[in-house]
């Protein structure tokens, strides 16, 4: 249709009583091909902060968990039916039963119920629907029940483990005949509290002005096409820059870990890194390091490559005669990963390279000024089948204490922010603790469309979400605010810090852009070139 009314001639700089043009609402609401059929851009005039403020939902009151609490954090899918009610209720819970019409005709996957509970109960959901009384029009009848107990499967997973699968049916017996007269679909996570960092700490932002330059991965993911000298992702060395990002992923013996993918493929194994020991680890990315004899670059009069076993790091510039290291990329092709990328990131030969690290090893080595923006890498359901991994992973709350553990004992004054893709991740980081601010990532759209997280649908309900859950920002792919520059406003007129990232960043015309438009974060991989591109723009 929206094609049918471009060639008909309809006008694309026409704006709706918010000043808003049709594309900026297609791009807010995450319909990224469509916002793509128009060819003008976003107005220069700036968005009324009282007409963006209009477009916003209300605000929630986030309870916080108290000492010898944890929650439920519950999450309604569709429903049909008659016109019924249905109650959710958790028992031991000092909130109210949530009370909802059926059926349910709007999509609820992005409200979330909050119960909390003791934190020695067994967390349960109660469901009762009732029928209004149509003689009394007043009372209410109960017709039937249906109740969830919510911990009882983890342990059958194993010490630490749960399932990435959190939709859950629970069905609905009626009260008098006890058959099944229906089933509820829902999705839950439980928010188990962390002892410390409760306070706020002025440790968590960035305070030079913006827009704030952040390396991803260090100074800048590894690809295969890169036409300019890279060090490795991940290392010590490539976090040697003003603000970087952090991918913590957790070990099998509970160490947090800096690591991008989820599977380490230098065994040539799909091995996900929560089945493998630190050791295991540690070990693997030893095999990087540059330490012991290395082949000299130099050559002797006949051509013949001369060894020099003095040059300690040649390695890092030149393969020839590295068996060891040949067959290690030669194993690695059987993987998963470098299957689908035709290399692999993070490898000597690709990039100069040194041995893995621990998050620990990184908050201790690297000077204080330093600034963090430390990613929760926890799989979500479509990433763990894309890397052909089983939907099991680390206990979601031990996950993320075994993180701030290591935050908490060696962080000290640095500035340090906590980001994640996965939605529930960001939840308990609101709940757990409020020393550093949580920014929510999101694809926000971006094509294509393999999240099927509702959260990561559109820019609109990743502000919502954000609000929700008192976040401190969002970081979006870079193309909706390259679409719309002026979506920036609408994020910070919700109190929202907004940053971007993916390849467009690298590129200096589109860094510049989003600096004009206000960005408050930019991630890129290539850090020298955007920098210079941002201080252009600060002249």
């Amino acid at each position: 249709m929206v094609s049918l009314l471009l060639e008909a001639g309809a006008s694309q700089d026409a704006v709706d009583s918010f000043g808003w043009t049709a594309k900026e609402i297609a791009t807010f609401r995450g319909h990224i091909a469509t916002a793509g059929l128009f060819e003008t851009s976003s107005p220069s005039i700036r968005l009324q902060d009282s007409d963006v403020r209009k477009l916003m939902p209300v605000d929630y009151t986030i309870a916080r968990l108290d000492t010898g609490q944890k929650a439920i954090l519950a999450t309604l899918g569709f429903s049909t039916g008659s016109w019924l009610t249905l109650e959710i209720h958790a028992p031991g819970s000092t909130k109210e039963a949530h009370r909802v019409h059926l059926p349910i005709l709007a999509d609820e996957s992005d409200e979330q119920l909050m119960f909390p509970i003791p934190e020695n109960d067994d967390a349960h959901l109660v469901f009762r629907i009732f029928r209004r009384d149509t003689e009394s029009c007043q009372e209410e009848v109960l017709l039937g029940s249906g109740i969830a107990v919510l911990e009882s499967g983890i342990s059958h997973l194993g010490l630490n483990r749960q399932s990435l699968v959190r939709e859950h049916v629970v069905v609905v017996l009626d009260r008098r005949s006890m058959q099944p007269m229906g089933t509820i679909l829902f999705s839950y996570v439980i928010a188990k509290p962390f002892p410390g960092l409760s306070t706020s700490k002025d440790k968590g932002g960035p305070k030079t002005p913006a827009p704030i330059l952040v390396g991803h991965r260090g100074l800048g993911q590894n690809t295969a096409s890169q036409d300019y000298l890279q060090i490795g992702e991940n290392t010590i060395q490539s976090f040697l820059s003003a603000w970087s990002v952090l991918h913590v992923q957790i070990t099998r013996d509970l160490e947090a870990v800096i690591y991008h993918d989820f599977c380490l493929s230098e065994y040539g194994t799909d091995l996900p890194i929560h089945d493998m020991t630190l050791d295991q680890y540690l070990v693997a990315g030893s095999r990087q390091s540059p330490r012991g004899p290395a082949v000299s670059i130099l050559e002797g009069p006949n051509g013949e490559v001369k060894n020099d076993h003095s040059r300690r790091r040649a390695r890092s510039l030149d393969l020839r005669d590295d068996v060891s290291l040949a067959q290690l990329h030669d194993r690695m092709k059987h993987t998963v990963d470098f299957r689908s990328k035709g290399f692999k990131p993070n490898a000597r030969g690709e990039c100069i390279q040194d041995s893995f690290t621990t998050l620990e090893e990184i908050l201790i080595k690297l000077p204080g000024h330093i600034g963090f923006n430390i990613e929760i890498k926890y799989p979500r359901l479509h990433e763990a089948a894309d890397a052909g991994l089983p939907p099991i992973a680390i206990e979601l709350n031990t996950f993320i204490d075994t993180a701030l553990t290591k935050i908490q004992r060696f962080g000290g004054t640095r500035p340090i922010i906590l980001s994640s893709f996965t939605p529930e991740v960001c939840m308990l980081l609101a709940l757990k603790q409020q020393a550093y601010p949580v920014m929510f990532i999101t694809n926000a759209g971006k094509l294509p469309m393999t999240d099927l997280n509702k959260m990561a649908a559109s820019v609109q309900v990743a502000v919502r979400f954000a609000r929700r859950w008192k976040l401190a920002g969002l970081v979006f792919a870079c193309e909706p605010m390259l679409l719309c520059p002026r979506l920036v406003q609408v994020v910070q007129a919700a109190g929202l810090k907004c940053g971007s990232y993916g390849l467009p960043n690298n590129e200096p015309k589109n860094a510049k852009l989003q600096a004009k438009a206000g960005v408050d974060l930019l991630f890129a991989d290539r850090v020298g070139l955007i920098a210079k591109a941002l201080e252009d723009v600060k002249k």
